[in-house]
């Protein structure tokens, strides 16, 4: 039985139950009569004071004739206030409130009946896409918590946080995910600042993890373009993208990298130093940057310049001032004579002596008599090697 106390309706254990199942059409001594408001009382869901007959809860009268002039009845409260005098106000103040509870909570739920619980318009999703734009339409990839609908991340009322979140930022992605900051001493600005949104849409995206693109696709949204113009890009780059190399929310070294140098490099890479004596310095060192961009170059090898054009960033020109030059040093090539990483033989040269020479010129020590720096076989006693 409905009982008034004021302006409020005290409902039985036996009417609240009348919200969660279906309800037969109410009495026809009230205001829901076969010829007036028949429609009341017929859906699945009805509002206790309709299935009650309990319409003064709500409406008031206010002194003109009804049926027959309009403004008859006048709601008890505007808005929300009409729906606090039986149920309790959502949130506190200084929290986000859904811009349709300014309107009153009928933008939402029906005052009277409905076919869906809690007297919704909808169900789930198609009840939030009567007002907002369909977030998913047209994209690959969607955030598997709207499997469950909108209202596993905003809450249809209120929220601490902006549209109606519990939290902002990544203290509400970190309520389901785990943090991607564990351990990383390196960490990419974003993530740093909490900004999980900055690469992640938080509803759905082009490409994988909700991303507006993949691979480096998303990076030089932000980042300037490392491969552009260049002749030779890294073909891990071209493959997998930067985060082949680059995690992209942490690492534990610079640049959000799990290893620097060549720890790096040699991740993938055979390593050059192996069976070598003699060592170029930035390889004995480690530091296959020196030559070799991590991203892309000029030159095959991601060089920034290809033969002599690189060794003479180092190392001083062997053919300045000279009128004749060795054929290979005279193409540039230095590499003909010299590993670019590692030799066997000083000046990272695979032997010395007649034993190089001999790798392309014909034996010249033949015929009876030999020249005696011919016979030792150090052919640069005459010649200057470049």
């Amino acid at each position: 039985m409905a009982l008034l106390k004021g302006k409020k309706l005290v409902l039985s254990l036996g009417l609240l139950g009348l919200l969660a199942a279906a309800v037969p059409a109410v009495a026809n001594d009230g205001c829901v009569t076969a010829e007036c408001h028949a429609v009341l009382g017929k859906a699945r869901y009805v509002h206790g004071p309709v299935a009650a007959a309990e319409c003064t809860v709500c409406h008031e009268e206010s002194g003109k004739k009804h049926p027959g002039k309009k403004g008859a009845f006048k709601l008890a409260a505007p808005g929300a206030a009409l729906c606090e005098l039986c149920h309790d106000r959502k949130g506190t103040p200084g929290m986000t409130v859904h811009p349709a509870l300014k309107d009153g909570c009928t933008g939402c739920h029906s005052p009277h009946q409905s076919n869906y619980p809690l007297f919704l318009y909808q169900q789930g999703t198609a009840l939030c896409l009567m007002c907002h734009d369909d977030r998913t339409q047209g994209m690959a990839s969607i955030h598997p918590a709207l499997e469950s609908g909108c209202t596993s991340c905003h809450d249809p009322h209120v929220g601490k946080a902006k549209g109606m979140l519990p939290e902002k930022g990544a203290a509400f992605c970190l309520t389901c995910h785990d943090d991607p900051r564990a351990g990383k001493k390196a960490l990419h600005a974003p993530v740093a600042d909490g900004d999980c949104t900055a690469c992640h849409d938080p509803h759905a995206g082009k490409s994988k993890g909700m991303l507006p693109a993949g691979g480096a696709g998303l990076c030089v949204q932000c980042h300037e373009s490392k491969t552009k113009g260049m002749a030779s890009i890294h073909p891990v780059v071209e493959s997998d993208g930067c985060t082949a190399c680059h995690d992209p929310h942490g690492g534990t070294q610079k640049g959000m990298l799990p290893e620097t140098g060549a720890k790096l490099c040699l991740s993938c890479h055979d390593d050059p130093r192996k069976g070598m004596k003699v060592l170029h310095p930035p390889v004995a060192e480690g530091d296959c940057t020196s030559c070799h961009s991590p991203h892309a170059g000029k030159a095959k090898g991601m060089l920034p310049a290809a033969g002599a054009g690189l060794c003479e960033q180092c190392h001083e020109s062997k053919t300045k001032g000279k009128k004749f030059a060795h054929t290979p040093v005279r193409d540039g090539d230095c590499t003909a004579c010299h590993g670019p990483h590692g030799g066997k033989a000083k000046g990272m040269l695979p032997a010395t002596g007649a034993k190089l020479c001999a790798e392309c010129h014909e034996n010249k020590a033949t015929g009876p008599v030999v020249h005696s720096p011919v016979a030792s076989g150090d052919c640069d006693g005459c010649h200057d090697v470049h």
